[in-house]
């Protein structure tokens, strides 16, 4: 929980041009964490 409440400002600042990449790399932690 920690790291999201890290991680949720930095999406929330992030631009709005950096969310596809974002959404991959969340893609590529959810693939890690099923597997």
């Amino acid at each position: 929980l920690l790291i999201w409440v890290m991680i949720i400002p930095i999406l929330v600042k992030a631009d709005f041009s950096a969310l596809p990449k974002v959404r991959q790399h969340l893609r590529g932690i959810g693939v890690t964490f099923c597997s």
